[in-house]
């Protein structure tokens, strides 16, 4: 409760560059609210961890669903949380070095948690894991994130990070958050749509911050795109606009280059058979090339069977290779 208590009063310790602490205007909704650090840690006991007496944490190996990892409260049958990792075996064996007092179990009847973690009736609250569930993953559920060694560098891993968060379903499935829609909205429900973004030894996610306050954007608040929106009326009976190659024209036989023989040019090709050699001896290595003597001439009647333009597609070719 004391640490809940320093975050409240924005104390964490937890100081920026320019000394202000990162949790001294947070929290404002539980301020304004006067919710006491002892209620606040109830609840999120009731609430968060589904044990209101509170408990040691069981971690259960999930064994028909490989990966993932439950997390419960010892007084709690139900789970608040998934650690969705790849190599559970080498997870446990690092709790159980660390011999830090959590139990570990096994549980072979449970379906998947992370399968129905999108749904209502699902008791998980907190997800834990690496880049598995990066990718091709969607949820309406994301609202804060902690990142740790995560976004260490610019890419594109971090973006898709940030989709995990940004996506939400909105009234009536509009994908929009309250500011955009018209009409009463619940109290404080910009609360549930602000996604907060948490991160340890994530460089780029203070980059990508004065990246943004460089062009001129702010950080928080809302960020206002406009777009252009078409009526339906403009696309009717026409179809959807695509870019193609006019029916009658065929650009691959119209754009060529003719290549025709010029007599004052006098070229010479070396193709004398040779043998390149290796060896190593009191000098150390040597190399040796040995080649046929002699010069041999084409016949001028073999040179109509020729296909000069290939041999000048390969010279270029050769060329190109070499430089």
């Amino acid at each position: 409760m004391n640490t809940i208590r320093k975050l409240l009063n924005g104390k964490s310790g937890l100081v920026t560059p320019d000394g202000q602490d990162v949790f001294e205007n947070k929290f404002e909704y539980l301020r304004k609210a006067s919710v006491a650090p002892d209620q606040a840690y109830r609840e999120i006991l009731s609430t968060v961890l589904h044990a209101p007496g509170g408990g040691g944490l069981h971690i259960c190996d999930m064994r028909g669903n490989p990966g993932e990892l439950g997390l419960r409260a010892s007084a709690s049958e139900d789970y608040f949380g998934l650690v969705y990792i790849g190599d559970t075996s080498s997870f446990k064996k690092l709790v159980e070095e660390e011999a830090s007092g959590i139990t570990l179990e096994d549980d072979a009847i449970r379906a998947s948690l992370f399968a129905g973690i999108n749904e209502s009736s699902t008791s998980i609250n907190i997800l834990i894991g690496a880049k598995k569930f990066m990718e091709g993953w969607n949820s309406w559920r994301v609202s804060s994130m902690g990142l740790l060694n995560i976004g260490r560098k610019e890419g594109s891993e971090i973006i898709q990070l940030f989709g995990r968060g940004v996506r939400l379903q909105g009234k009536d499935f509009t994908l929009k958050r309250s500011t955009a829609l018209e009409g009463k909205h619940p109290a404080h429900v910009r609360l549930l749509e602000t996604l907060n973004i948490f991160a340890i030894r994530a460089n780029y996610m203070a980059q990508f911050r004065q990246y943004l306050e460089r062009e001129g954007v702010e950080t928080e608040g809302d960020i206002a795109l406009p777009l252009r929106i078409r009526a339906n009326d403009d696309f009717m009976g026409k179809g959807l606009l695509i870019p193609r190659v006019p029916a009658n024209r065929n650009f691959s036989r119209e754009s060529y280059v003719l290549l025709e023989p010029n007599q004052s040019s006098r070229v010479q090709v070396d193709m004398s058979l040779k043998v390149q050699a290796l060896a190593s001896g009191a000098q150390g290595l040597s190399s040796l090339v040995a080649r046929s003597g002699g010069t041999t001439f084409v016949p001028l009647e073999s040179l109509d069977f020729v296909d000069w333009e290939e041999a000048y597609l390969q010279m270029l070719e050769t060329k190109n290779k070499r430089d």
